[in-house]
């Protein structure tokens, strides 16, 4: 139990006049997003005199708990000091698990209390009345999963292994998301031409470019409306360049009752969640925060999306204020783009979806291996695998 290993203590409340200036201090916050805390990282500050410095200082190796949360999903998150700290103190917002002897690498803490072991016996222990509420009390019931010290240093390892290979497809994808964005700058802007196209570009309204249609909402006191496979798309449907499926979809009845434009139309949020805008990638109809572009024959589908997706700036410009934003139909129409031939918008619009492609194909090998790192992380720490079995997973 977590008892035989840790002495555990609350941590400094003081009066806010105290706060944002001294000794640096770990916080709610720092202790919530988990992993290894850094001297670098502890950006609060709180006044504190000699004996509190004592009595509430960190240690390389200590463990931080959350003591309190709306829920208890989110009750006793953990992170470890992996630095030498000197001169920092911790907050009473959070509790610290001191090392009464050396049986548990701080490495292998930061990693086991993530476990799904590990939060189901943190919450079992904890308590919930208005508030979900831990205590050193409740935690020094929680049972541990300890193997001997060199086997907790081959899962750090290995799992240290997984976990470079994803810091470095992350900074991959935000390097090509920024090389992205600047070929947007550039090529939706016209200051960039692509060989062998030297037209004039023209400036356009919207409803130049195509028919808008903004969308309703059947009829939600009708059932029947919302039993069938047609898509009906909303703002929580927009994530990338095309919307292929939606959350919520209507019957052959709904549909007759809603505006439906065709696969290709652009779709744009115009209530609320300004801007957000993507293609439809079959026929669908959608609720009335969207304004479709059904495009006319000289416009490339794609082209608009990015071309609209650069001109972010403007929508937020024509969008009134009050207590929500709102571009109407009226004003959308007359939004003004700056658009080259078709040619040259199939062209350019190429050239960025193959970018996005690339940026796709990058965030799936991320997630796969994040699955792997999480299916290890709970099948090492309980013994189900051992590390040299580990060693001969494919990252």
């Amino acid at each position: 139990k977590l008892r035989d290993i840790f002495e555990f203590k609350n941590g400094l409340n003081k009066e806010k006049k105290y706060f944002g200036h001294g000794t640096p201090i770990i916080n709610y916050t720092d202790v919530y997003n988990g992993g290894g805390l850094y001297k670098n990282n502890v950006l609060g500050l709180v006044d504190v005199n000699k004996s509190e410095l004592e009595r509430f200082e960190v240690k390389k190796g200590d463990v931080f708990f959350t003591r309190t949360s709306e829920t208890l999903e989110e009750i006793g998150f953990s992170a470890v000091a992996l630095d030498d700290f000197r001169d920092t103190v911790f907050s009473g917002f959070v509790l610290r698990a001191r090392q009464k002897n050396n049986l548990l690498l701080p490495e292998y803490a930061k990693y086991y209390f993530k476990t799904t072991l590990a939060r189901k016996e943190i919450k079992e222990k904890s308590s919930y009345t208005t508030r979900a509420l831990t205590s050193g009390t409740s935690l020094n019931h929680v049972n541990i999963n300890l193997p001997p010290l060199p086997e907790q240093n081959r899962i750090v390892q290995v799992l240290e292994t997984w976990d470079k290979v994803i810091e470095k497809l992350n900074k991959k994808i935000e390097v090509k998301k920024q090389i992205k964005k600047g070929l947007m700058q550039e090529l939706l802007t016209g200051k960039k031409r692509l060989k062998g196209f030297d037209d004039k570009w023209g400036n356009f309204k919207i409803k130049n470019i195509g028919e808008v249609v903004t969308g309703n909402t059947p009829s939600k006191k009708i059932n029947e409306y919302y039993t069938g496979e047609f898509l009906w798309a909303t703002a929580l449907d927009f994530n990338g360049v095309y919307i292929k499926d939606t959350e919520i979809k209507l019957s052959e009845s709904g549909k007759k009752v809603s505006r439906v434009v065709p696969a290709g139309s652009v779709l744009v949020t115009c209530i609320a969640s300004i801007g957000k805008n993507a293609i439809a990638k079959y026929d669908m109809s959608f609720n009335q925060q969207i304004n479709a572009i059904v495009l006319n024959s000289k416009n490339n589908s794609e082209f608009i999306y990015y071309l609209i997706e650069n001109s972010f700036h403007k929508l937020k410009e024509v969008a009134g204020g009050g207590a929500m934003a709102m571009i109407s139909k009226g004003v959308f129409e007359k939004i003004k783009l700056k658009l080259p031939n078709l040619e040259e918008q199939k062209a350019i619009a190429e050239i960025l979806v193959g970018a996005d492609e690339e940026i796709e194909m990058l965030e799936r090998k991320l997630e796969i291996i994040k699955k792997q790192k999480k299916y290890l992380l709970n099948s090492l720490i309980t013994g189900k695998i051992r590390t040299p079995e580990a060693l001969s997973i494919k990252i």
